[in-house]
């Protein structure tokens, strides 16, 4: 019968505190642009800059799954000693977060304006936001973009600390800089240091696990796995691009975006080798094909 041991959770009691620090300072990250906008913008202006944050946050209900799922594996391949395994898990969630969230990245960043209008059917909302949203949506994709790397060095001993002096720095440089620019250059300001914020662990954290795994040329393991789902989703959005401009019925625009969605992905499907041998020999094309 299995019972609550107190013995366990203090000889893990470390790597607990780091944890809570990180937390602690992961929400303060994440909380003190709204804390010092609301203090210093107006009501309007704030009430922008959310409405673009809502959107740019709608990323998070892509990755949160796929991270769940390989934190997982990360700590069995850890706990196992598995490095190669824990190289190839990487790679593999990776290029699987770039696969499905830089698709609805491109399509929210070029067709912002039309989304909106979609949502909110407030032509002045969506001028006010369109701008800020191009901006926030990019700073979520490199936020997310992290997460695989920030997973690995959760679980893998000895790194707590770094993450920790990391988003320190950042919450003094984030909160600082909020100070001294917001008053001069608005929301647009808390934008461009949220997408600098998110750029930065993204360079930071994947860079650090790539020299921990001993990932031969970090920077074009990177680019592979970035350029190819920007440049398809680019391609097929940009085929589109006058169609969804020149809509005005909502529901039009609404199926034009699933569709844009569903091309993007059926592209990268295809395109992408690995998954396309994986759908090939599948249990169902095989069972299929007999």
């Amino acid at each position: 019968k299995s019972k609550f041991s107190i013995h366990s959770i203090i000889k893990i009691k470390s790597y607990l505190g780091g944890m809570f620090v990180i937390t602690i300072l992961s929400v303060m990250v994440s909380q003190i642009d709204k804390i010092i906008l609301s203090k210093i913008l107006t009501l309007e202006s704030f009430a922008y800059y959310m409405l673009a944050f809502t959107v740019a946050l709608s990323l998070s209900r892509i990755s949160t799954p796929i991270i769940q799922v390989y934190w997982a594996q990360f700590s069995s391949s850890i706990k196992d000693n598995q490095i190669n395994e824990l190289k190839e898990k990487f790679s593999q969630c990776f290029e699987l977060l770039c696969n499905t969230i830089l698709p609805f990245a491109v399509v929210i960043f070029i067709f912002s304006e039309p989304l909106l209008l979609l949502w909110t059917n407030d032509h002045n909302l969506t001028l006010n936001t369109s701008t800020l949203l191009t901006i926030l949506i990019l700073a979520t994709s490199f936020s997310s973009l992290a997460l695989p790397a920030l997973t690995v060095l959760y679980v893998k001993g000895g790194y707590l600390g770094y993450v920790i002096k990391v988003n320190f720095f950042c919450f003094i440089f984030i909160g600082l800089s909020l100070l001294i620019f917001t008053p001069i250059y608005g929301s647009l300001a808390a934008a461009n240091l949220i997408l600098l914020y998110g750029t930065s662990i993204f360079f930071i954290f994947n860079f650090k696990v790539l020299s921990i795994l001993a990932i031969q040329n970090p920077i074009n393991f990177i680019l592979h796995k970035l350029l190819s789902p920007i440049l398809i989703s680019l391609s097929i959005s940009s085929f589109f691009c006058l169609i969804v401009f020149s809509l005005t019925d909502r529901l039009l625009i609404f199926l034009c975006f699933i569709l844009i969605i569903l091309c993007n992905s059926i592209a990268i499907l295809i395109l992408n080798k690995g998954y396309r041998d994986t759908l090939l020999n599948s249990k169902y094309i095989l069972k299929f094909r007999t």
